[in-house]
């Protein structure tokens, strides 16, 4: 605990984090004094120790580079919380004992007070700017209220089970993330479960396209389906195949435990009754996309309606219009989904989201929304020296103006960090993943291509999606990717490009602002592996 504590936090909390260890390490000095010279009591305290330090050398094994057997996650003070109770009772006992030793009163008093006082500053810096974000409720609530009994759902891949778990405690089962998965692996992997299932749920991750590029899941059960239906979530996805036409007929309808998330009762015109609406999150940003899902009952009407996002004042900082028609007396509930994506340049402050429905007069209120200030100020290109400067141009809106590549480690099983430098040209619609490629010419038989070293995601490591870009805004976007351990010797392309996480559709390059396509990728630069 001591070291990993050490290793990952002395180069940002070393302030507030050296007095909490100097205590932690003279308490247990002080329990080793008393109590391992008392036979009968030295099983217990070394079960304690034991139980610190086992886990945390385990975590840093686990976390150990490997070419083989497992995938290794680079190590982060998350997988230490569940030993943080044994930390902080061996700390609680090293301050009493300190106590004790030197026989004064104020010792523990004051000890507990600079443990307290650390970790509220610690606290302090971590939480501030941090919001509750819609990872996979809005998704797991469709799922939720729409699937019926003999639907099967499948998480594609499974890289984010933990999260998917938590919003969504039903039966699933998920596609291995470390798979590459081939047209056979697909059809052995999918027959079993669609043989048993009247539909499937495939809740699409952005992670999907590494492991199947080609998509090919998706393939193999549009194929079979009598009906598809995809909802986007942000960079995820939710797709729906139908294999029966009995199940195919009731596409739309509502579960056995279709609920809303806040109930309802508004009327906005004789026949149309809003039962409730979902909204998974209440805190945004700019450049987020706002879900909301509306339940209606159907009792015969039609009606154009208007989902908008309204400031104190009464100004719309957005909206959305949608045509809703029901022609059932069944009174079965509806549910429609919404998106509305904030503006990135939205101004800061409390919200609420209303409905308008064409040619009533009274909005109705639905739930309030906190739009967060940017995380940073704009960060203009002419305060920046790019190391490598270039221009170029992925679609309409996006600009690499110039990359720094750093090849220290350059060798089989190192890495090599590259930093890339985009501009936005003007707001930016669709969230894209960058991919960074370490390309041979020498096939790559586990790979199944010549790729040789990649790293994957959205811009900043998922920081700062494309559609949070301001125009002109300069975003700096580090990577550290990893060339294989049995790479050949010889030369190898770095490549970069954008691309969709749920299509898989790469963004073209062109050959200037508002020129044609010439490729769906770039290639920087060549390094050579000895």
């Amino acid at each position: 605990v001591l070291v990993t504590g050490i290793s990952l936090n002395v180069a940002d909390y070393t302030l507030y984090t050296l007095p909490v260890l100097a205590i932690l390490v003279a308490g247990t000095a002080a329990l080793l004094w008393r109590y391992w010279r008392r036979p009968a009591e030295q099983q217990y305290l070394l079960m304690l120790l034991l139980g610190l330090l086992l886990p945390a050398l385990i975590v840093y094994l686990v976390s150990l580079p490997r070419s083989a057997l497992f995938y290794a996650p680079p190590i982060a003070p998350r997988y230490l919380i569940l030993f943080l109770s044994g930390y902080v009772a061996l700390l609680a006992w090293g301050i009493v004992e300190m106590g004790r030793l030197t026989k004064t009163a104020w010792v523990a008093p004051i000890l507990t007070l600079v443990v307290l006082i650390a970790a509220g500053v610690g606290l302090g810096d971590y939480y501030p700017g941090r919001i509750l974000v819609d990872d996979y409720k809005s998704l797991a609530r469709a799922i939720e209220a729409q699937a019926q009994p003999g639907d099967k759902t499948l998480l594609y891949t499974d890289t984010g089970w933990p999260v998917w778990a938590y919003h969504h405690p039903d039966a699933w089962q998920g596609a291995p993330h470390p798979w590459r998965i081939t047209p056979e692996q697909a059809d052995a992997y999918l027959a079993p479960l669609w043989a048993e299932a009247e539909g499937i749920w495939l809740a699409a991750t952005p992670y999907a396209a590494v492991s199947d590029p080609q998509r090919h899941m998706i393939n193999w059960l549009a194929e079979r389906a009598t009906a598809v239906t995809v909802y986007e979530y942000g960079d995820n996805a939710l797709h729906f195949y139908a294999r029966t036409s009995e199940r195919a007929a009731r596409v739309g309808e509502m579960g056995p435990r279709a609920a809303p998330q806040f109930a309802a009762t508004a009327v906005p015109i004789p026949g149309l009754q809003l039962a409730g609406y979902d909204q998974p999150v209440r805190a945004y940003r700019g450049g987020d996309d706002a879900h909301l899902a509306l339940y209606w009952r159907e009792i015969g009407t039609a009606a154009a309606v208007t989902a908008a996002l309204v400031d104190r004042r009464g100004a719309v900082l957005m909206a959305e219009t949608f045509r809703l028609t029901v022609h059932s007396e069944t009174q079965n509930l509806l549910r429609q989904p919404v998106t509305l994506r904030i503006p990135p340049d939205a101004p800061a402050g409390r919200y609420q989201f209303y409905l308008i429905v064409a040619g009533v007069m009274t909005a109705v209120p639905l739930g309030e929304a906190v739009i967060r200030p940017p995380t940073d100020r704009i960060l203009l290109a002419d305060e920046v020296n790019i190391p490598t400067p270039l221009q170029a141009d992925f679609g309409d809106q996006i600009r690499l103006l110039g990359y720094e590549l750093r090849r220290d480690d350059a060798r089989p099983g190192g890495t090599i960090t590259l930093t890339l430098y985009w501009q936005a040209q003007g707001p930016v619609s669709q969230r894209y993943k960058v991919f960074t490629h370490i390309m041979g010419d020498v096939y790559n038989a586990d790979n199944d291509n010549f790729l040789w070293g990649q790293r994957d995601n959205e811009p900043v490591n998922a920081a700062r999606p494309t559609t949070t870009w301001r125009p002109g805004e300069l975003v700096i976007d580090p990577y550290t990717i990893p060339i294989a351990p049995h790479a050949p010797p010889g030369a190898y392309q770095i490549v970069i490009g954008l691309y969709d996480a749920i299509t898989g559709e790469r963004l073209p390059l062109l050959d200037g602002p508002g020129g044609t396509a010439v490729g769906d990728h770039l290639v920087l630069t060549t390094i050579t592996l000895d």
